[in-house]
C-alpha cells in the first residue's frame, strides 16, 4: 500500500516521470499512499520531498490474495461446531458492516467489528473497553510523575547541599549576589514545580 519498504524509493524516482507507469494489483486501504494515488492525487510527500505525480497510474483488480465474500461465507458454513462470535477486522467500514449483517442473517452468528483502543480478552470472553485502557494509562502516568518527583527532589537536595558546603569557604567579596539570588530563585521555582506535580498526581 506504499506506506513502507522499497516501493517508496521506486515511487520517489519514478512518480515524476511522464513515461513511467505505476500498476496496482492489490487492495489499497483508505488513507494509504496507494489509495491516494489511485484517487488521483497530483502531489505526494516522500522522504520529506514533494513529488509531482506525472506517471500513469493503473489498477488491475482480481489479484488480491484474500478470500472474497462467497468464499468466506462458505468457510464459516463449513464449521461443524458453529463459532460463538466472529471478529471482522479487514476491509472498509461499510463492507465490514454489510458482511456482519450477512453472517447474522445466514448463520445467526453475531460479529464484532473491533474499534480503536478496545481490547478483547478471548479466554475470559470479556471486552475491556477504552475506559479500562485509560485507567491503565493513568497508572503509568502516575508512576512516571512519582519517579520524576523523586529525581527533582534529589536534584533540589544536591543544590541545597552545594550551597551549604560553600557558605563557610567563600569570603563575602567572592560571592556574586546576583548569581546567588538566581540559584535561590531556581530552587524556589523547583519547589513550586514539585508542589504542582504533587497536586496533579493526587488527582
Amino acid at each position: 500500500m506504499c506506506e513502507a519498504g522499497r516501493i517508496r524509493h521506486h515511487l520517489k524516482h519514478n512518480l515524476w516521470r511522464k513515461e513511467a507507469s505505476i500498476v496496482f494489483v492489490g487492495y489499497q486501504a483508505e488513507g494509504t499512499l496507494g489509495s491516494r494515488l489511485l484517487e488521483g492525487e497530483k502531489c505526494v510527500k516522500l522522504f520529506g520531498e514533494d513529488i509531482k505525480v506525472n506517471a500513469e497510474i493503473y489498477n488491475v483488480e482480481g489479484f488480491s490474495g484474500h478470500a472474497d465474500k462467497p468464499a468466506l461465507l462458505n468457510w464459516i458454513g463449513s464449521f461443524k461446531e458453529k463459532p460463538g462470535k466472529i471478529f471482522i477486522v479487514h476491509g472498509e467500514k461499510d463492507s465490514k458492516e454489510d458482511f456482519a449483517k450477512e453472517v447474522k442473517d445466514k448463520f445467526n452468528i453475531n460479529s464484532i467489528i473491533p474499534e480503536y483502543n478496545v481490547v478483547y480478552d478471548i479466554k475470559k470472553k470479556n471486552v475491556i473497553n477504552e475506559v479500562f485502557l485509560e485507567t491503565e494509562k493513568q497508572k503509568i502516568k502516575d508512576k512516571q510523575i512519582k519517579e520524576l518527583l523523586k529525581e527533582v527532589e534529589e536534584l533540589k537536595k544536591t543544590f541545597e547541599n552545594a550551597l551549604t558546603n560553600t557558605e563557610g569557604c567563600l569570603r563575602l567579596e567572592d560571592i556574586n549576589i546576583d548569581k546567588y539570588k538566581k540559584i535561590n530563585n531556581n530552587i524556589k521555582s523547583l519547589e513550586n514545580e514539585i508542589m504542582n506535580l504533587t497536586i496533579i498526581s493526587a488527582k
